[in-house]
C-alpha cells in the first residue's frame, strides 16, 4: 500500500450542486456490493439521527426554557452531537471529502469541545465577577453560575470559526483537510485519555466515566483512524478493503453515540433526582403579601448546572489536550511518512514504449522452440537502435496461429524495423522449418510503477469497427486482458462474475459493461491473487473501420509479477481478439 496524493480534481454532485471533492472510496465498490454500500451510509444517517432526536426528546424537563437548557446542557449537547454526526454519512456518500465535510467536521468538533467544558474543573464565575469582554456570558445574567461555561464555549466557537475560515479559503483540499483534522484528532485522542484516567482512579469515578471512555475508544479506533487512513489508502489497496473500512466506520458511529447518550441520560436522571430533593424544601421566605402556601408551591425541578459535580471534574485538561495534539501530529504526519510508501516521487519509475505483437507458427515434421537468449537480445539491440526487449513464449490455445508469440518492445514508433524478424530466424534457423508470421498493429504502453502499485495505459488501433470489437468484449467468457485469466463465467448477479485462472484458482470479480460508452471494467476481490486489480477497456471510434482500444489498469504489486498486466494484453488479448474478429 502507499500514501495517495490527494487533490481536488474530482467532482461530486448532490441536488444539482457540483463541487471539487476527493472520492474516499471507489464507485466500483458500490457496483459490486450493490445497495449494500449505500445502505451502510443510510443506516448510519437514520440510526444516529433518530437516536439523537430520541434522547433530545427524552430530556427530563417539561419545557426547553433557558434554565432547562442550562441544567441539562450536557444531555442536549450529546443528543445534538449525534444528530450532527449523522450528516457525515450523507456528505461522504454524495460529496466525498470536500469543503462541506470540513464544515460539518468543525461543528462536530465544537460539540466535543462542549463535552470537554462540561467535565473541566475550572473556577466558575461569581455573582460579582466583572466581565467586560464580548462573549456569550454578556448575554446572561451576572449572577449566572454558568458564566464561565458560556465564556469558554464562546472561546471554543471563535476558535472553530477561525479554523473553518482558514480551511475554506485554502485552495488545496488536502492541506485544508490536514489542518482541520489536526485539531479534530487532538480532541479524539485527548478525550479517551481523560476518561480512562478517571476510570483508572476507581470508585465512583470509574462508575461515572467507564461509559464515555468506551464510547470514545470506539470512536477513535473504529471511526476516526479508519476514516483518516481510508483517504491515504483509497485506490491503492483493493476496494474490497475499502468496503470493509466503510462498513466499520458506519457501524461504529451509532455505537459511539448510543453510549454517549446513555451516559448523559443517566447523569441527567441523577441530577433531576437531586433537584427534586432540593425542590421539596422551602424556596424562599414569603413576604408579608404572600401566604406560606404560595412561597412553597411546587415547581419543576431543574438542576442549576449541567456540569459534573465538582469532585468528579478533571483538572489536567490542558495537559491532555497537548498530549492529544502531539499524538494527532504523529498519526497524521509521522505515521503515513514512516509506514506508507509514496505513490509518486522517490522510488517510483515511469516507462513508455511501443510494443509490437507477432504470432508465429511453424511447419515441418518436428516442432521446435523459438529460443531467444539474453545474448541474442543484446546482439539485436546493437543491430537495431531503439530496440528495448524481445519476449517469446507459447501462444494461448484457441488463437488463429497456434505456436508462439513474439513481442517486440521499441522506444519509439519510428524505431520499429521489419527486418528484426528475419534476423531472429537466421539466428535460430532450422532447415526443415518454415516460419509463418502474423503481425498486428503496434501498441503504445505507458506504465507508472511504485514500490506497492502499478498503474498503466495501453492504446491499440484496430482496423475493425468499434461495434465489431464490442461484440467480442461483451462475450461473457472473454477476459484475455485480465492477468492469468483463462475464461470468465457469469453468476446470477449481473455485476458479478467468476474468473478462472491458469493456476486453477477461481476469483470473484465485479464486471461492469456499458455499451453506450463502449466500456467494460473488471475489479477483483481476492487478497491473495490479483490483489487490488482494476482493469478497464474503453473503445474510441476513429472512423467507421478503425477503433482504438484503450486499456487502463491499476494493481497492487504485493503479489504477482510487475509486468503481468501489460503482458496479458500484448501476449493474449491482442492475438485472441483478432482471432475472434476474423472468424
Amino acid at each position: 500500500m502507499c500514501m495517495a496524493k490527494v487533490t481536488a480534481k474530482d467532482e461530486c454532485t448532490l441536488l444539482g450542486i457540483t463541487i471539487p471533492c476527493y472520492k474516499a472510496f471507489s464507485s466500483d465498490a458500490i457496483e459490486y456490493f450493490g445497495f449494500g454500500m449505500e445502505m451502510s451510509h443510510l443506516w448510519t444517517f437514520f440510526s444516529t439521527f433518530i437516536l439523537g432526536a430520541f434522547y433530545l426528546w427524552s430530556t427530563p424537563c417539561k419545557k426547553f426554557t433557558y434554565a432547562a437548557v442550562r441544567g441539562y446542557s450536557l444531555t442536549i449537547t450529546c443528543a445534538l452531537y449525534a444528530m450532527l454526526t449523522s450528516s457525515f454519512a450523507l456528505i461522504r456518500m454524495f460529496w466525498g471529502v470536500s469543503k462541506p465535510l470540513l464544515l460539518a467536521a468543525a461543528l462536530h468538533n465544537l460539540f466535543e469541545w462542549m463535552i470537554v467544558i462540561h467535565i473541566w474543573d475550572f473556577p466558575t464565575a461569581t455573582a460579582t465577577a466583572p466581565d467586560r469582554r464580548f462573549s456569550w456570558a454578556s448575554m446572561s445574567s451576572r449572577s449566572d453560575p454558568n458564566a464561565e461555561v458560556f465564556r469558554r464555549f464562546a472561546w471554543a466557537t471563535r476558535f472553530i470559526c477561525s479554523i473553518v475560515a482558514v480551511c475554506m479559503t485554502m485552495p488545496n483540499l488536502f492541506l485544508a483537510l490536514g489542518l482541520e483534522q489536526l485539531f479534530g484528532i487532538m480532541l479524539d485522542f485527548a478525550l479517551p485519555m481523560m476518561f480512562f484516567s478517571q476510570v483508572a482512579a476507581g470508585g465512583e469515578k470509574r462508575e461515572i466515566f467507564w461509559m464515555p471512555a468506551a464510547a470514545h475508544a470506539v470512536h477513535l479506533l473504529a471511526t476516526i483512524l479508519p476514516l483518516v487512513f481510508s483517504i491515504f489508502l483509497s485506490g491503492h489497496v483493493s476496494w474490497f478493503v475499502n468496503f470493509h473500512l466503510e462498513i466499520l466506520i458506519n457501524l461504529s458511529v451509532p455505537v459511539t453515540h448510543f453510549l454517549y447518550c446513555c451516559w448523559t441520560f443517566n447523569l441527567a436522571k441523577e441530577d433531576k433526582a437531586r433537584a427534586e430533593t432540593r425542590a421539596t424544601q422551602p424556596q424562599s421566605i414569603p413576604s408579608s403579601n404572600q401566604s406560606v402556601a404560595e412561597g412553597t408551591r411546587p415547581r419543576e425541578a431543574i438542576p442549576e448546572s449541567g456540569l459534573l459535580e465538582q469532585q468528579f471534574r478533571i483538572k489536567e485538561v490542558p495537559s491532555y489536550l497537548l498530549k492529544g495534539l502531539l499524538l494527532g501530529v504523529a498519526v497524521l504526519g509521522v505515521a503515513p511518512l514512516v509506514f506508507l510508501d509514496h505513490c509518486d516521487g522517490s522510488g517510483c519509475t515511469e516507462q513508455n514504449y511501443v510494443a509490437k505483437t507477432n504470432m508465429l507458427s511453424q511447419s515441418g515434421r518436428k516442432a521446435h522452440e523459438f529460443p531467444i537468449s539474453k545474448g541474442l537480445v543484446k546482439q539485436m539491440r546493437k543491430l537495431y537502435p531503439g530496440l528495448e526487449d524481445i519476449t517469446v513464449g507459447h501462444a494461448r490455445r484457441g488463437v488463429a496461429c497456434t505456436g508462439f508469440f513474439l513481442v517486440e518492445k521499441w522506444e519509439e514508433m519510428e524505431d520499429i524495423n521489419e527486418d528484426l524478424f528475419n534476423s531472429l530466424v537466421n539466428a535460430t534457423h532450422h532447415p526443415e522449418l518454415e516460419w509463418t508470421r502474423t503481425s498486428y498493429t503496434p501498441s503504445s504502453v505507458d506504465t507508472f510503477t511504485c514500490p506497492s502499485k502499478r498503474i498503466g495505459h495501453i492504446s491499440h488501433n484496430m482496423k475493425f469497427s468499434c461495434n465489431a470489437v464490442w461484440k467480442v468484449l461483451e462475450s461473457p467468457d472473454f477476459c484475455a486482458w485480465v492477468p492469468h485469466c483463462q475464461f470468465m463465467e457469469e453468476t446470477e448477479s449481473e455485476s458479478r462474475s467468476k474468473l478462472f485462472l491458469a493456476d486453477g484458482h477461481i476469483l470473484d470479480a465485479a464486471v461492469k459493461r456499458n455499451k453506450k460508452e463502449g466500456k467494460i471494467e473488471v475489479s477483483t476481490l481476492s487478497q491473495s491473487r490479483l490483489n487490488g486489480y482494476h482493469g478497464a477497456i474503453l473503445l474510441e471510434k476513429v472512423d467507421r473501420s478503425t477503433c482504438t482500444v484503450n486499456y487502463h489498469y491499476r494493481r497492487s504489486l504485493r503479489y504477482g509479477a510487475k509486468g503481468s498486466s501489460e503482458n496479458s494484453f500484448l501476449q493474449k488479448f491482442v492475438p485472441e481478439i483478432y482471432s475472434r474478429l476474423q472468424k
